[in-house]
């Protein structure tokens, strides 16, 4: 999945599936639109960094600096 949003906000995923999953964890499209949802590069990484997920994801997010 990948996605930008009108903030110079952009994700990318990609599967590790040799991490297990996670019960208590959000799904891959909720996070993806979350981060979307977010007005700064700062905002979206806070986020990523503080929810539990459900499965194994690479997450590439990139804002207006890098």
């Amino acid at each position: 999945m990948n996605g930008l949003n009108n903030r110079a906000v952009a994700i990318n995923c990609n599967a590790l599936l040799q991490l297990a999953p996670s019960k208590r964890g959000l799904p891959v499209a909720f996070i993806v639109r979350s981060v979307l949802e977010k007005g700064s590069f700062e905002e979206a990484l806070c986020f990523v960094k503080a929810i539990d997920h459900a499965s194994g994801q690479n997450y590439l997010l990139a804002g207006r600096r890098g």
